[in-house]
């Protein structure tokens, strides 16, 4: 998702990519430890790049969150600050998180955090969500070498000025692998782009095959050059809706690979129309006739949106997205939001237990960030260990 906040935050988790043209693997899902956490314009980034539980693999999660220069403030900026930590707070729980902060607002960051999230400073970026401009790593077949693509983030299709988010992919890829960024040659988000670990990609054609973003390539051009960087061979295109919200909807907010032959759909309430109703009904016609890289029959869950209403703040704005498909793997859990709807954020956890009966699953309350336009998921990016 996008907007106006400055944090970022990665984390953990599970899903592997076929091979990159032989010689990578790109981890989308979560599956390790270490996060990187942008608070107010600061990033978190877990203890060491180390296997943990039995995921063999270890990654970074990004979150962003407003500060002073940001579009939004006051109470909104506050709320959404105290989210961001308490997002990172339920991460460490699976595994350790550094949290960098600005100057601004690391000792706000420090009193926040427990124990298990170690506090650094960075100044590098000025939104959130490090989902859609942070780099997508890939990784070698042996284990043993690390790259970040970075897909030149320009701002949900120039919907923002340039604030320097732009350059984080290629400063995080080389800080990480310590070696220069895989160059696209497409304009895309991470937040765009869902995979399942065995050569099947989902995204929106509003949101990736778009003249904001990729001005007069075709879609068989686009899909050759995620197929180069990615190792993906089969690709499930979607239509999604295009302006209703900054992303021309993003696919994590839409739809979700849960595993390999398995997904969720976020699912508008029947009593009123969602931001994606008609995206929705689309996917899920679509999905119910589709197959995967290996062939098989998707099946198909859905989860119904919040009421609105019952969030605790006016979120019926331009930007406001809140999707249970918005959810987080971490090292043994899965990490889902809470809204504020009693009813619908308790059969959503009920659901998640269902589809994930190995992790625990933990919800954290976001309430300003489907506000700014975005969650979780959305906040976050990981990065693969190495052997």
């Amino acid at each position: 998702m996008a907007l106006t906040p400055s944090l970022s935050l990665t984390t953990t988790g599970t899903s592997i990519l076929q091979a990159l043209r032989g010689r990578y693997k790109v981890f989308l899902k979560s599956a390790g430890g270490l996060l990187f956490f942008r608070y107010k314009y600061g990033f978190i980034v877990p203890r060491g790049l180390v296997p943990t539980s039995g995921d063999g693999a270890t990654s970074i999660h990004s979150h962003g969150l407003p500060n002073s220069s940001s579009d939004n403030s006051g109470d909104l900026l506050k709320d959404a600050q105290n989210e961001v930590v308490s997002i990172a707070n339920a991460i460490a729980e699976f595994e350790p998180v550094f949290l960098y902060s600005n100057s601004e607002t690391i000792g706000e960051a420090k009193s926040g955090a427990n124990e298990n999230v170690s506090i650094g400073h960075a100044e590098e970026t000025s939104h959130l969500w490090m989902r859609d401009f942070g780099p997508i790593f890939v990784k070698s077949r042996n284990g043993k070498a690390l790259r970040g693509a970075d897909f030149n983030f320009n701002y949900w299709g120039n919907k923002r000025a340039q604030t320097g988010d732009e350059r984080m992919a290629k400063i995080a890829a080389k800080y990480v692998s310590g070696s220069p960024a895989l160059s696209a040659v497409i304009i895309a988000e991470g937040g765009g782009m869902e995979v399942d670990g065995e050569g099947t990609f989902m995204a929106t054609e509003s949101s990736l095959i778009s003249n904001n973003r990729d001005p007069g390539m075709s879609k068989v051009q686009i899909e050759n050059e995620l197929s180069r960087l990615l190792g993906v061979r089969k690709f499930l295109w979607l239509a999604g809706e295009v302006g209703r919200e900054t992303t021309d909807c993003h696919i994590d907010a839409l739809v979700r690979f849960i595993r390999p032959g398995v997904i969720l759909l976020s699912r508008p309430l029947a009593e009123g129309p969602g931001k994606y109703s008609v995206a929705y009904l689309d996917a899920k016609t679509r999905l119910s006739n589709a197959t995967d890289a290996q062939g098989r029959l998707f099946t198909l869950y859905d989860c119904i949106e919040p009421d609105l209403n019952k969030l605790k703040r006016v979120a019926n704005g331009e930007n406001c997205v809140a999707s249970y498909a918005n959810f987080l793997t971490v090292n043994g859990g899965v990490i889902i939001p809470r809204f504020g709807d009693d009813e619908r954020d308790a059969e959503a956890l009920d659901l998640f237990k269902r589809l994930y009966p190995a992790r625990k699953a933990v919800q954290a309350c976001v309430n300003a960030l489907p506000c700014i336009g975005g969650g979780i998921h959305c906040a976050t990016q990981q990065v693969p260990a190495l052997r």
